[in-house]
């Protein structure tokens, strides 16, 4: 996590939905060569409730703690959904990949 950048992705056409997280050094350089990176998309950001950006941040940063997407009922589905709390499945990947804290 101490080479994460959360940056506005608004002005990267590639990005095509609310948020995205790239993992150095896969394809998916926008720009950053040097960083896992979270693209917000204000274009879609700005337009979302305060529960949605909440959702899609918290999914997006559970990315970049190395959480992959999980199933209905937690952060880390991968469908849109109004949940804004981690899921049980959730907490378990957390405490799988980070068994102190």
């Amino acid at each position: 996590m101490a080479d994460l950048l959360i940056a506005d992705g608004g002005s990267h056409p590639e990005i095509n939905a609310t948020a995205e997280y790239c993992i150095f050094p896969l394809p998916c350089d926008l720009g950053v060569a040097d960083k896992d990176v979270v693209f917000f998309n204000n274009y879609f950001m700005d337009s979302a409730t305060y529960a949605q950006r909440q959702r899609t941040a918290s999914h997006e940063l559970g990315h970049a703690l190395g959480l992959h997407h999980s199933y209905w009922g937690n952060i880390l589905y991968p469908i849109r959904t109004s949940q804004t709390y981690l899921g049980v499945q959730d907490i378990k990947d957390y405490n799988y990949l980070y068994p102190n804290n």
